[in-house]
């Protein structure tokens, strides 16, 4: 693509948001292993999940004030590292409170990168807003999505503390990353003073509040999805491989999603895309719930599709919104809307000990066509107030 050999800063944020998200899915595939040893219901290990989701979401939108106002290099690079290192530490835990304190800290890499990478997209693309920002997300999905293949291997054959066997990648790209943001420091020098520089307009609360609440909706039924199904599959008897294939292909599904839902939206509109993307998704959930292993893995690709299209679309409507605080924003639609989706995945665990964990499962399917209903409250067009993404790239 022409515009992205003129905006390569772009694939390297891609780079960055690939192996930050490599680490923090790791976590699916170390439940049954933890559950097992540890003796754990479902419950706590939906807790475990919970509590890296909430304490990240919670952290992105202060670390992406953080961006704002003093620059992103240096939390982007460090994130990278952070998250690393702690993941690295859980197959060392001792006891579920240790475990739980590495994952809590893991976390805070991840809330500081996100931000961060999100800004610093909106700072280089001037054209195709949406496709710019599908790209850096691109990167994190396919880092998810590889991330059960590579964390099944190794906790296979090396146990936990086999994660570290990936610090080489981390340790090679957060340098590089702080070099790439260093470029964009020397050819933005405010880029302490956020993204936009021009005044605040009239802030469009309902706006605001449908897409925070859309995107709530959207994350609980994809982070059930993901935190689950290794058990669901388990429950059945079926393999840790056929598990792993399955989050590929959902996660992988999603990459895909991304990329056609910015185009699509710089094409045809963004509320028709998120609207279309969510609506009829409700039976695709059901069907795969009673497939077979074979039509699972077509029913889940076309869910990683239809869930993942709009994520670059609400991320790029609420930072038009915000336009004066591009990173305070990104956290904001990276972060805490995903408190929702943490809680949710307690609130499914607690339903699978209830009821089953199919059962459980089963409820998520009715969440995307909810979600959708909130479109009706998003801005058809929202005006560029970012002043900064031309001249950065005059």
């Amino acid at each position: 693509m022409t515009f992205l050999r003129r905006n390569p800063i772009i694939l390297a944020l891609c780079l960055g948001h690939f192996t930050v998200d490599l680490y923090a899915n790791l976590l699916p595939m170390a439940f049954p292993q933890v559950k097992s040893a540890m003796g754990l219901s479902y419950a706590q290990v939906g807790f475990l999940a919970t509590t890296y989701i909430v304490a990240s979401s919670l952290m992105q939108p202060f670390f992406g004030y953080l961006g704002d106002r003093f620059g992103s290099r240096r939390l982007a690079s460090a994130g990278i590292l952070w998250i690393a290192a702690f993941m690295a530490l859980i197959g060392f835990s001792w006891s579920y409170l240790s475990l739980l304190a590495f994952i809590a800290l893991a976390s805070l890499g991840s809330a500081a990168f996100h931000p961060q990478g999100a800004m610093n997209v909106a700072l280089a693309s001037k054209e195709r807003k949406v496709l710019s920002m599908s790209i850096f997300v691109l990167g994190g999905t396919f880092g998810f999505a590889l991330s059960p293949l590579i964390g099944a291997g190794i906790i296979s054959a090396f146990g936990l503390k086999g994660i570290m066997a990936m610090l080489p990648l981390p340790l090679a790209v957060a340098p590089f990353i702080y070099w790439v943001l260093s470029r964009i420091d020397a050819r933005q020098p405010e880029d302490s003073r956020g993204v936009g520089r021009g005044r605040p307009g009239r802030l469009p609360l309902v706006g605001l509040l449908s897409v925070v609440t859309l995107v709530m909706i959207r994350s609980w039924t994809v982070m059930g999805m993901n935190s689950y199904i290794p058990l669901l599959y388990r429950g059945r008897g079926l393999s840790t491989v056929l598990a792993s294939e399955t989050l590929f292909v959902f996660l992988a599904s999603g990459s895909v999603g991304m990329l056609l839902g910015g185009y699509l939206a710089d094409q045809s509109g963004r509320r028709k895309v998120i609207f279309a993307s969510l609506f009829f998704l409700t039976p695709v959930a059901l069907f795969f719930m009673e497939a077979s292993p074979a039509w699972a893995l077509v029913a889940i690709g076309l869910l990683g599709i239809g869930l993942e299209a709009s994520v670059p679309v609400t991320l790029v409507m609420a930072q038009e919104m915000l336009p004066t605080s591009t990173g305070l924003a990104s956290g904001l639609m990276m972060g805490f809307t995903f408190v929702a989706g943490g809680i949710g995945i307690s609130i499914t665990g607690w339903l699978a000990d209830q009821f089953g964990l199919p059962a459980a499962l089963s409820m998520l399917a009715y969440l995307p066509p909810v979600a959708a209903l909130f479109t009706l409250g998003l801005p058809g067009t929202v005006k560029r107030g970012a002043t900064v993404v031309q001249e950065f790239n005059s």
